[in-house]
């Protein structure tokens, strides 16, 4: 028998190794030009499996597996690609390929700093390359760094024959990084060298848009849309510059066809509310909110712009409510936060709208415009100093807006220091002479100066630049109050209330006037009106004490004692309060209380002589003779000029009192 030599077996074995590389080599061929012509999963499925078949007859062959990755990678089983070109790489660590294509399934896979690694090897290996540079280029645009990302594609487009793509791509970073000219520029040349791309269209659109090149946009969306008629996106796009250029028919037609074609994106619905929302259609704008909240009830966005359709309408409650809704979801929502601290100002609420807009600031910084909302509510606090540091603030962000030198002035007049308050409405009207806050804000100042004849031209002006401007016909009515002009007073804040009718500082300031001219059951139904539609809390005791003074005045005692407690609640060392009071309670013969109220007075005002002096009848009435006495007695001691405290004790046996002033004219101690 014929013994097999080591060099028989060996060259046996080479013979069937060749066999099975050549086999391999075929299958591998078959299976890449499979993969070249590939449209559908069966097809890269028969690819995979011929690179398993190669692998297995030849195993250490680096682009068997690379290839097989890629088949893998395009079956979405990015798992495996990425194993299969691990082991290539082992097999071949020179090769770039294959870090090129470990790289391309990482970044698929959303591992960008593995794909970032890989790329850097493959460019390392193979600098001259400039597929690696885009599909680096890729990864860094989704790491959001579109600075090296713009690099990248300007490598790879200096060495690749088929550039559109990466002309496409580094015009959406330019544009990304706000570098709209540039992002222009590419675009074109991308749309010149594949004129019916429908995306570069669109991208070139977007570009235009954002450049506020509205025409030259709508342009590039009606070639994209007569390219392709039935994508939402771009009857969406071109819905976006019809909504920004003021034609909203024509909005709604193209978000109508968007929403035909597509009913499952919720920023259809989104814009196209904000649409009716310009166009003061509440009910559709709110069901169109409603409608991108059922879709998409995790985009913040979406409850901040409901917000804003009920702060337009002035309901308060409902538009805090949700603002709130949109910071529960995101509570770094800077506009969401600013315009809840805006809605909490105006429902009443200061200690919460103060932390809203301090808030904001803490997440912005400097804002000129959160420094202007924040001052405002200290002017509403009646917190001057501190209202004009916001103010100076503001200015000093931004010293050409006239807003912060016009409510700066406000609050100077508010401090009594009118002139100064003439020195900012001036430098206001240095800056922007159209504003009417200005000549609202003169016609105060002059008021002040008691220049009423020229408070009230510039108070006119103001409202005939803004007839619906519901401050200034407050502040004019104060003014005719002042003049003593009643009826004007009235007519200018029942003009506001035709704008605002539920607006609790117009009726309280018409109860004021009512009060002034002595009309007191129409002021009764004003104050009234006013508490029932919530108030600021800083005017609540002055509401309150006129509603009493109201029933005082008509000598329905027994009503002026509640409203008068209530503002003992609200201010509990307010002698006023307690003085009125107790006039009331003596007036109805409740004695004992308004002894106790008397006394409170006195304990807070020493030489309150008609304190003393009404004392002294409540005294006599409990039979507390000696105290009555001594009270008439200090009395005529504090005030020894005054003849109406001269009484003769044996004449007044009878009288219940004696009434020194009418209600609310009490003199200052």
């Amino acid at each position: 028998m014929h013994k097999v030599s080591q060099k028989e077996q060996q060259q046996t074995e080479n013979r069937e190794q060749n066999k099975n590389n050549r086999e391999a080599e075929l299958k591998f061929k078959e299976g890449r030009t499979i993969i070249k012509e590939a449209k559908n999963p069966e097809q890269y499925e028969t690819a995979a499996q011929l690179f398993s078949d190669a692998i297995i007859l030849r195993e250490d062959k680096a682009l068997y597996w690379t290839y097989r990755g890629i088949a893998y990678m395009n079956l979405g089983w990015y798992r495996r690609s990425s194993c299969d070109f691990s082991v290539a790489i082992q097999l071949d660590p020179t090769c770039a390929t294959h870090y090129s294509e470990r790289g391309i399934c990482y970044q698929k896979m959303g591992r960008l700093e593995e794909a970032l690694e890989d790329f850097n090897e493959a460019i390392y290996l193979d600098p001259a390359n400039g597929h690696y540079y885009y599909s680096r280029a890729i990864v860094y645009s989704k790491m959001g760094k579109f600075e090296n990302a713009v690099d990248d594609y300007t490598k790879a487009i200096s060495s690749l024959t088929d550039n559109f793509q990466a002309y496409c791509n580094r015009g959406n970073c330019y544009r990304r990084l706000e570098k709209l000219d540039l992002s222009i520029a590419d675009l074109k040349k991308a749309v010149g060298i594949q004129a019916d791309n429908v995306n570069a269209r669109n991208n070139l659109g977007l570009s235009y848009f954002e450049n506020k090149e509205f025409d030259s946009a709508t342009i590039e969306f009606n070639k994209a849309i007569d390219m392709d008629k039935d994508n939402p996106t771009l009857f969406y796009n071109r819905g976006v510059v019809y909504y920004h250029t003021g034609d909203c028919d024509a909005a709604l037609r193209d978000f109508n066809k968007a929403i035909d074609i597509d009913n499952q994106d919720p920023n259809y619905y989104f814009n196209r509310g904000n649409t009716y929302l310009v166009m003061d259609k509440y009910k559709e704008a709110y069901d169109d909110f409603d409608r991108a909240i059922s879709l998409a009830p995790q985009n913040p966005k979406f409850f901040h712009s409901k917000g804003l359709a009920y702060q337009k309408q002035e309901k308060h409650a409902e538009a805090i409510e949700m603002f709130s809704k949109a910071l529960e979801i995101t509570p770094d929502h800077v506009a969401s936060r600013y315009h809840l601290g805006i809605m909490l100002h105006k429902a009443g609420q200061f200690p919460q709208a103060l932390q809203a807009f301090t808030r904001v600031l803490e997440l912005v910084g400097e804002d000129r415009l959160v420094y202007e909302s924040r001052g405002r509510l200290y002017q509403d606090m009646r917190n001057h100093d501190v209202a004009i540091k916001d103010f100076n603030k503001a200015i000093s962000i931004d010293p050409t807006s006239p807003d912060a030198y016009i409510y700066r002035g406000i609050s100077l007049l508010r401090l009594g220091k009118p002139e100064s308050a003439i020195a900012d409405f001036e430098k206001a009207i240095e800056v922007d002479s159209e504003s009417p806050l200005i000549y609202n804000g003169l016609g105060n100042a002059n008021k002040a100066l008691g220049n009423y004849e020229e408070a009230l031209a510039n108070m006119s002006l103001a409202i005939e630049r803004e007839r619906s401007c519901v401050d200034f016909l407050v502040d004019r009515a104060a003014l005719f109050c002042d003049m003593k002009s009643y009826d004007l007073s009235v007519a200018d804040l029942s003009t506001g209330l035709s704008f605002s009718p539920s607006d609790p500082q117009l009726f309280y300031k018409r109860g004021l006037a009512y009060f002034q001219s002595e009309r007191y059951k129409l002021a009764i139904k004003d104050f009234k009106e006013s508490l029932e539609n919530k108030p600021f809390p800083t005017y609540k005791p002055d509401i309150y004490y006129h509603l009493g003074l109201s029933y005082a005045n008509l000598e329905v005692f027994n009503k002026a004692v509640i409203p008068f407690s209530k503002c003992i609640e609200l201010c509990p060392n307010e002698p006023l309060y307690y003085h009125e009071r107790a006039k009331a309670y003596q007036m109805i013969d409740e004695n004992e209380k308004a002894l106790q109220d008397f006394t409170i007075v006195i304990r807070l005002q020493p030489n309150n002589a008609h304190a003393f002096f009404r004392r002294g009848f409540s005294q006599k009435a409990l039979k507390h003779y000696h105290e009555a006495a001594e009270d008439f007695n200090t009395a005529r001691t504090i005030q020894p000029n005054n003849p109406a405290l001269v009484i003769n004790p044996k004449k007044i046996h009878g009288v219940k009192c004696i009434v020194l002033c009418k209600p609310g004219q009490e003199p200052k101690f």
